[in-house]
Formats: structure tokens, sequence, C-alpha cells
């Protein structure tokens, strides 16, 4: 998944068409390091760290909407 987020943010500095400013460039990188961090917490198979005691049904949503955040997110950005 890291190396997934690296690409991504590759081809959004590589392939855009748009220059961005130095500070858009620094949110953007902030951005995609969050999201890195969030989505290897809900890559997990088990419920770790903070979220050791939620129920498997709760576990399963929150992955659902970590995952369906993040393409969604990055969907927009490519679309710019």
């Amino acid at each position: 998944m890291k190396k997934l987020v690296l690409i991504f943010t590759f081809l959004i500095f590589s392939c855009s068409t748009t220059k961005l400013s130095k500070t858009e460039s620094e949110n953007l990188k902030a951005e995609f390091t969050e999201m890195h961090k969030i989505d290897q917490i809900a890559a997990a198979p088990k419920p770790n760290g903070d979220f050791i005691n939620y129920p498997n049904e709760n576990w399963e949503k929150f992955k659902d909407s970590v995952f369906t955040k993040n393409k969604n997110r990055t969907e927009s950005l490519f679309k710019k």
C-alpha cells in the first residue's frame, strides 16, 4: 500500500498539466502521508491499536469507509 501511495504521488506531480505552488504541493504531500497512515491501519486483517476493541462489523465498516474515502479523493485529484 505504501508503494501505491508513492506511485499516486509521483503520477500527480509528474503528469500534472497544472503547476502547483510550493504550498499546494506540500499540502498534497501531507494529505497523501495521512491517507497512507490511515490506510495502513485499515489494511490490517484484524483491529489493532486504538481499534483493538472494535467488533468485526464496525471494523469492516471502518475499513470500507477509509478505502472509499481514499479512492474518491484520489479520483478527484486526477480529474483536476
